[in-house]
């Protein structure tokens, strides 16, 4: 039996591995098809409960595994043949397989291409936002997700307009009660204080990139990096423009100019560069013309992983899950913690089938393990708790 597994990330390595955990023929073989070749390995895992779990990330340029049905081939696929289970990549030919699974992740919505508009997605972006940073004294964050909401509580020495399209803060992970909390901690900024871990505390397999993007952030990115402005010393000045709707961007000779429209009026910022950050869309374009695709792009996939062709799974950022019955405590975010429970049920529902939706508890109840600020943060079920430990 052959289990290919494209995309080098947390759900792809997830799967991977727990392929070679659960088949105990000699004869299986596993292909990983990665764009990456940097590997990132887990640390420290333990499970909060039932539903939640947390782990530390690690850098080695060692083997993911021991395991010698393991092979690991660093390439791109370029087309996908489901009558002849065949893929074809750049430069190592045609690769067949039994079972498939697709893990290829998500890129960031950046719908404009300018050289002062950066896409926060990886290392490398990250590395051009802190050239940037070393020479602006003002910036425009568009967006209202994670990245955003620690950008601006990270950043110093610069003078922050933050617009975002709804009327709450960071609103996926946090209640509107909790709006004062969240904006006095914003204009405060972190200030001199010790940052938590300088981990890019995702569990990504995989930094760096052959293709034109290299592996996603997790929450604590900001902590790893250097995040100062050429302001003045210890300046750390933060607009926050609700329910804004950006309506141009464009650049000038000294930087860039946002138009938005908020409160029924158009309003314009003269900025140096701006950060957005306003999403994800999954990668599934060589896959659309065979897979069933849902209205967000993700491929459309039962609670087993399973795509409408047999013997085709997809986990991760790349799919999308729709099965009767789902629990309606459970919702589909693209977190680490979602994509490393997807990669883990797909590759034990590739080998054991049916009797792997037993170990789907994860789709119950939705449960998540974050820090913002410096603090724990728990979210359970569809709307967020008011637990901040």
């Amino acid at each position: 039996m052959i289990f290919v597994v494209v995309g080098g990330g947390i759900a792809g390595v997830s799967c991977s591995l727990e392929i070679l955990k659960h088949s105990m023929d000699a004869e299986t073989q596993v292909i990983l098809i990665s764009a990456s070749s940097h590997v990132k390995t887990v640390k420290n895992w333990y499970k909060i409960g039932q539903f939640t779990e947390h782990f530390d990330v690690g850098e080695t340029n060692e083997p993911i595994s021991n395991d010698n049905r393991l092979k690991i081939i660093f390439d791109t696929v370029t087309s996908f043949n489901p009558l002849e289970k065949c893929l074809s990549t750049g430069q190592s030919g045609e690769i067949r397989y039994d079972r498939l699974a697709i893990a290829t992740g998500a890129s960031p919505i950046c719908p404009y291409k300018s050289k002062n508009v950066i896409c926060i997605r990886d290392t490398d972006t990250v590395i051009k936002l802190e050239e940037k940073l070393k020479n602006a004294k003002k910036l425009a964050i568009i967006g209202n997700g994670g990245i955003a909401t620690e950008l601006v509580y990270e950043l110093k020495n610069v003078n922050i307009v933050w617009l975002i399209r709804d009327s709450s803060i960071s609103s996926a992970f946090f209640p509107a009660q909790l709006a004062n909390f969240i904006t006095s901690k914003l204009l405060k900024g972190r200030g001199e204080n010790r940052k938590n871990s300088g981990i890019l505390k995702r569990q990504i397999f995989t930094t760096s990139s052959l293709g034109p993007s290299g592996a996603a952030l997790g929450p604590d990115w900001c902590t790893a990096v250097d995040l100062t402005g050429a302001g003045d010393q210890g300046q750390h000045n933060v607009e926050i423009i609700q329910n804004a709707k950006v309506a141009n961007i464009c650049e000038t000779q000294s930087g860039l100019r946002v138009d938005y429209t908020a409160r029924e009026a158009q309003h314009q910022i003269d900025c140096d560069f701006a950060v957005w950050a306003t999403g994800v869309v999954p990668n599934s374009q060589i896959w659309a013309e065979h897979l069933e695709i849902a209205e967000n792009h993700g491929i459309i996939v039962d609670d087993l992983f399973r795509t409408t062709i047999p013997d085709v799974f997809a986990c991760g950022d790349v799919c999308t899950l729709r099965f009767p019955d789902s629990s309606p405590l459970w919702k589909q975010m693209y977190l680490w913690t979602q994509a490393r429970q997807m990669g883990a049920s797909c590759g034990l529902s590739m080998v054991i089938g049916e009797e792997a939706r037993i170990s789907n508890i994860h789709l119950d109840l939705f449960a998540h393990c974050t820090t913002f600020f410096g603090l724990k943060r728990l979210i359970i079920n569809t709307e967020p708790t008011n637990y901040i430990n």
